[in-house]
């Protein structure tokens, strides 16, 4: 039996859970209107308690490593690797846009289909990742909006989830077959993803390990 503890500290909502072998047991999200720091260890100990274990039965920690808030991606990566040291526990890492994708994958079950994590950088820059099949067509990366459009335009049958808003996403003139709104990552396929990177040992090296800036 396999515990992994979840954090996520990306986006204005502080996400903490605990899985277990691929399964969730329990999840706590607060909007932390950008106070993660003041409680996320307050999640921590309150999601364990949930799952009735404590820190010693965790075996593994995954950080969302972003993009996403500069500050808000140190927090998660400071803290998990601070339980990492302190309990000799692997981390994983896993980022968001990819964590979206494996959403809409969850959504839809169509291995022929296109699917488009969009998040929204800055005015004309994004942060994409974009799979067709089980073929990566774009790593997660910052695109300008010209090349993002370019890029686009060569897919067929595009599933994309953003974080968007309506006019934003059609001013990019990309037809889209569906569109699913906001940029919450879904936790149970999280789970399952982390526990596959558990069981391969797809560890990374907690010393070096740095959120995912994408700039």
């Amino acid at each position: 039996m396999s515990y992994i503890l979840h954090l996520d500290t990306s986006t204005d909502v502080c996400g903490v859970a605990v899985s277990r072998d691929g399964e969730v047991v329990t999840c706590l999200t607060t909007n932390a209107d950008r106070n993660h720091a003041a409680i996320i260890n307050q999640q921590i100990h309150a999601a364990l308690a949930d799952a009735s274990i404590t820190m010693a039965d965790i075996d593994a920690v995954a950080v969302c490593s972003g993009p996403g808030s500069y500050t808000g991606l140190r927090i998660a990566m400071a803290t998990a690797k601070g339980i990492c040291y302190a309990t000799d526990k692997p981390l994983i890492l896993n980022d968001r846009l990819s964590l979206l994708i494996d959403k809409l994958r969850k959504k839809y079950e169509d291995a022929n289909m296109s699917y488009l994590a969009l998040l929204k950088a800055r005015e004309g820059e994004y942060f994409v990742a974009l799979t067709e099949g089980e073929n990566t067509v774009l790593e997660p990366q910052h695109m300008m909006e010209d090349m993002l459009v370019k890029a686009l335009h060569e897919q067929n049958k595009i599933n994309v989830i953003s974080d968007l808003s309506e006019e934003e996403i059609n001013k990019l003139k990309v037809n889209f077959q569906t569109i699913e709104p906001g940029s919450n990552i879904d936790y149970s396929s999280w789970a399952n993803k982390a526990y596959l990177s558990y069981v391969d040992k797809m560890f990374v090296n907690t010393a070096m390990a740095k959120p995912l800036y994408l700039k």
